[in-house]
This record gives structure tokens, C-alpha cells and sequence, in this order.
């Protein structure tokens, strides 16, 4: 039989080693966006071949991992349409990311 001040103590470092867990989760994913959405604001001007009406994908592999610790892909989906606006600073790299289609697959 496990003593009760065990238990308790490894359910305390197990939530708090969840807790810094998150919080790098959210603190990489939010530097990931931005980079990804300025750089795409900066350089999408040589995505002139690409025809108006496709779209710019940016997959994380094995991102995510669900409660049944599954992995799963973060995937975005970027219009050309926006990417050219934003290249035109008619919309911010804010706005693009705002705008993008994100999946979890």
C-alpha cells in the first residue's frame, strides 16, 4: 500500500509538470503563428505562379497529443488572396493568421 503523503506528492509534480508542459505548448505555438504568418507577409510576393484560387498549407507533424495520447498534425491553410493582401499591407500578419483555416488530424 502506497503511503497518502506519496500519492499526494507525485499528483502535485505530475500537475505541475503538466502545467510547465502547456505552457511551453502555448508559448512555442505562439511564436510558431507569428513567425509564420510575418515571414509569409514578407515573401509571399513570389507566390505570383501560384493561381489565384489555390491555397498555402504549413503542417506541424506530430504536434499535438490527444488524451488518448494519440499524435496529432496542426495543419494551416492560408489563401493566396490573403497572402497577397497582407503583402500589400492591406491586411497585418495578425489578420492573416486570423483569417487561415486551422486543422488538428
Amino acid at each position: 500500500m502506497r503511503s497518502p503523503k506519496r500519492s499526494f506528492a507525485s499528483s502535485i509534480y505530475a500537475d505541475l509538470y503538466k502545467a510547465q508542459q502547456q505552457q511551453a505548448y502555448k508559448t512555442f505555438l505562439a511564436g510558431f503563428e507569428s513567425g509564420m504568418s510575418e515571414t509569409l507577409c514578407r515573401v509571399g510576393s513570389g507566390l505570383r505562379g501560384l493561381p489565384e484560387n489555390e491555397h498555402i498549407s504549413m503542417v506541424l507533424k506530430d504536434f499535438e497529443i490527444s488524451e488518448s495520447r494519440e499524435r496529432k498534425d496542426r495543419i494551416y491553410v492560408f489563401t493566396r488572396a490573403d497572402i497577397v493582401r497582407c503583402v500589400q499591407e492591406k491586411i497585418d500578419a495578425n489578420k492573416l493568421l486570423t483569417n487561415a483555416n486551422v486543422y488538428q488530424f
